[in-house]
């Protein structure tokens, strides 16, 4: 999807594979249009250096897009370079079986399976240095982020269906991915419909 010309960290393996991960994150939401689409099933990777000859000189990232189960990749027919701005966010959610808010891995699941969660979205929140600002910051500037596109998304604010977030820990932070992920949740039931403009309609409308 995009080759970023860089040779920062080109002698320095571990910080070079950061840098390539943190980049390539960047990188996704601008080829798929959309600044707050960082996070989705259309999912960004460095093309490995060994089959790059210029590796040391430039990062190349390519998309992909994964199966609604998260079992591997589907087979496409079409590009991906502005897919969710022209296309629209909906149809590359993340549904999950667990509410984001209660747990840190929850379970992905097909959209048209009962959940209690679908994604909205995703930022890059830090940078390519490696460092871990600690849980609460990080919490912090996800929220930050999160609510107002869960408002927009659902379009009223609610008490039954709310806004949380699933950021990176420390570990995944260190690799290059400073990322969270934005999600809409029922404090209460599951769903199977995307809730995107539910508006103050009955959350039962959409089970």
């Amino acid at each position: 999807m995009s080759i970023v010309k860089t040779s920062k960290d080109a002698n320095d393996i571990i910080k070079r594979g950061v840098l390539r991960t943190w980049t390539c994150n960047n990188e996704l939401a601008k080829y798929v249009g959309e600044p707050s689409a960082a996070f989705s099933r259309i999912l960004d990777q460095p093309v490995p250096t060994v089959v790059d000859s210029d590796a040391a000189h430039q990062i190349v990232c390519a998309a992909a897009v994964a199966k609604p189960d998260d079992s591997g990749y589907q087979e496409i027919s079409y590009a991906l370079k502005n897919r969710i701005k022209d296309k629209g966010y909906v149809d590359y959610r993340i549904c999950t079986k667990e509410r984001p808010s209660k747990t840190d891995s929850p379970s992905i699941v097909p959209c048209t399976d009962p959940h209690k969660a679908e994604t909205i979205g995703g930022y890059v929140i830090g940078t390519a240095d490696g460092k871990y600002p600690g849980s609460k910051t990080v919490d912090q500037r996800a929220l930050q982020k999160c609510v107002p596109l869960a408002k927009k998304y659902i379009g009223a604010g609610r008490n039954d269906v709310i806004a949380a977030a699933n950021s990176t820990g420390a570990q995944g932070w260190k690799q290059g991915t400073t990322m969270t992920a934005c999600f809409v949740e029922a404090t209460s039931g599951t769903f199977t419909k995307p809730l995107k403009g539910i508006k103050n309609k009955p959350l039962s409308a959409y089970k």
